[in-house]
């Protein structure tokens, strides 16, 4: 059952970087789009350190690691709901 659940978890991840990266990438500009894309890979990659940090301090507390992917989830539930609201480009297939 957990793997099924890490497996949705990572799913779910990789469909809102999907998203994100298709809404950069319309909105920018061939001849800058290298730049927008290191720049968006760099933001991604630094961010990975701050969320070990926090999950860490999170357990730390004594919340359990079954809440914290709980409230991750939904926070990732979240975002996809507003980016596909909020992005015509993504709910539209050319």
């Amino acid at each position: 059952m957990e793997i099924i659940q890490n497996g949705n978890a990572y799913g779910a991840c990789i469909s809102v970087s999907s998203l994100i990266i298709a809404i950069i990438q319309e909105n920018t500009s061939s001849e800058k789009m290298g730049r927008v894309m290191g720049l968006t890979s760099t933001a991604s990659l630094g961010l990975t350190p701050l969320s070990y940090g926090l999950t860490s301090l999170v357990l730390f507390f004594g919340i359990p690691i079954t809440d914290v992917l709980i409230v991750c989830g939904c926070v990732v539930v979240v975002i996809t709901c507003y980016i596909m609201w909020k992005f015509n480009s993504v709910r539209v297939a050319d």
